[in-house]
């Protein structure tokens, strides 16, 4: 195993060459090649997710993908108050992690998972300092390396914080993203190749040191599954302001997504794919509940600019119980695109309520 250092956007300048002609090629190309390869890789991992501005007490659940690459997964809050404090001391968010894979759960009692996100209370400072809003950021990292064998039962993991708001406080920001790779491994598939394998002038051959291991590491990076939405809302189910729900019988706008009552929409982008009008091949899934009947089911659907759609998740059962839907494999345009949800239920007097939705690319290994 050997492990090198890797520069964040670090791209070295390497001269041109005069041809060369009836020898061997050399490895000036292959070692620009392998450097724009890592960049690919480690810059810029694929998983991301977060929500808006937190003012209730509440449960957030994220659906996160793992991208190989990636090593440690960045989880950020960002604490403040709604007004200047007059009681120093009495503004609190407490922040409680905790991840599963549908049958096995790490709590935030776990050695595994970060500081401030086990439940400690954070005091929020005072609203304005100078004139400036202020906020405390509380953020930790997730080694996923280390929590990988505890959550081996899907590749698929709900990520769930637990926020208790007291006083006047608030979460202006909570989010969390795969940290760019620092690091070149080769014992790990996929995190990057050792730039020395192509040093100038050496000879390349069609080793696992040579142009064979730069197209495997093309494809891990051209196969990262890049997050294109991954947003969630406060489990509840009495307020359609704050958590998006629907009623009616027929496929309609989703409340709190809704444009003044017409179908609302995401502004998305997915990476271009080589062939010019194809399409980008995606999945999404929602975290859902239903209240107000018995035996009642419900569907939500997607739709984009590409051709096929729109897309429609199978017959959701009725559950009193926040679910996820099963994946659905949909469509994105390559580059920008917008994406809209629509939802039904069966019958009245049934209310279908979304908590969280993840769509993501699904480019094949």
């Amino acid at each position: 195993m050997t492990q090198i250092q890797h520069q964040n956007r670090g791209r070295p300048t390497i001269p041109e060459q005069s041809p060369r002609i009836g020898v061997p090629p050399t490895a000036a190309e292959m070692l620009q090649h392998a450097d724009c390869i890592n960049g690919a890789s480690l810059d810029d991992h694929a998983g991301r997710f977060g929500t808006s501005e937190i003012l209730d007490t509440g449960t957030f659940t994220w659906s996160y993908t793992r991208t190989a690459q990636a090593r440690y997964l960045c989880v950020r809050a960002i604490v403040a108050a709604t007004a200047p404090v007059t009681t120093p001391g009495t503004d609190t968010v407490t922040l409680d992690l905790t991840l599963s894979d549908g049958t096995n759960t790490l709590t935030s009692s776990s050695s595994k998972l970060p500081r401030g996100w086990k439940g400690e209370t954070h005091v929020s400072p005072l609203a304005y300092l100078g004139g400036r809003h202020d906020g405390l950021h509380v953020t930790g990292y997730v080694d996923l390396d280390d929590v990988d064998g505890d959550l081996s039962a899907s590749s698929d993991w709900s990520i769930t914080v637990v926020v208790t708001i007291a006083g006047g406080a608030q979460v202006q920001v909570l989010s969390a993203w795969e940290v760019p790779g620092f690091a070149i491994d080769d014992a790990v598939a996929g995190r990057g190749v050792l730039v020395g394998n192509y040093s100038r002038d050496r000879e390349i051959v069609d080793t696992p040191l040579g142009c064979e291991e730069l197209i495997n590491q093309d494809d891990y990076a051209v196969t990262q599954q890049r997050t294109i939405l991954s947003t969630a809302w406060r489990q509840q189910v009495a307020d359609s302001t704050e958590t998006p729900s629907c009623a009616s019988t027929s496929y309609g706008a989703v409340s709190l997504l809704d444009e003044g009552g017409s179908v609302g929409h995401f502004r998305t982008i997915a990476r271009a794919l080589p062939t010019p009008g194809a399409g980008v091949p995606i999945r999404f899934r929602v975290l859902y509940r239903m209240t107000g009947g018995s035996t009642q089911t419900g569907q939500v659907r997607i739709n984009t600019g590409a051709s096929g759609g729109p897309w429609a998740t199978s017959s959701l059962s009725y559950t009193t119980s926040w679910t996820w839907s099963a994946w659905i494999t949909a469509a994105h345009l390559s580059g920008a695109d917008e994406i809209t949800i629509e939802a039904k239920v069966s019958a009245s007097p049934a209310v279908l309520w979304i908590a969280a939705i993840a769509v993501m690319e699904a480019c094949a290994p």
